[in-house]
């Protein structure tokens, strides 16, 4: 029996579609048994999901997180892995 690998997709950039391809091509393969877990959040201020994203990260424990960013939350990217709750060392983040 295969092992489920959970995986947490955070779209902060829900317009552009390319979650939804990633989720695709993630949801497609054959060799994975995956749980995937998918939040889009628009216009989002890192104050408002610090709290947020840490419960979810706790409560679904995610084997890997997948971020689609825009280039503005490109800037604030040392803020959102804060808010992931966990340092960065102990969860692969893409």
């Amino acid at each position: 029996m295969m092992e489920v690998v959970k995986i947490f997709l955070l779209d902060l950039n829900p317009e552009n579609g390319l979650s939804s391809t990633l989720q695709g091509i993630l949801e497609s393969s054959l060799n994975l048994d995956i749980q995937l877990r998918k939040e889009s959040v628009r216009d989002c201020d890192p104050h408002l999901y610090n709290r947020e994203f840490s419960n979810i990260i706790s409560r679904f424990n995610p084997d890997v997180i997948f971020l689609v960013l825009s280039p503005i939350h490109l800037k604030q990217f040392s803020a959102l892995i804060q808010s992931m709750g966990r340092e960065p060392s102990e969860l692969p983040i893409m």
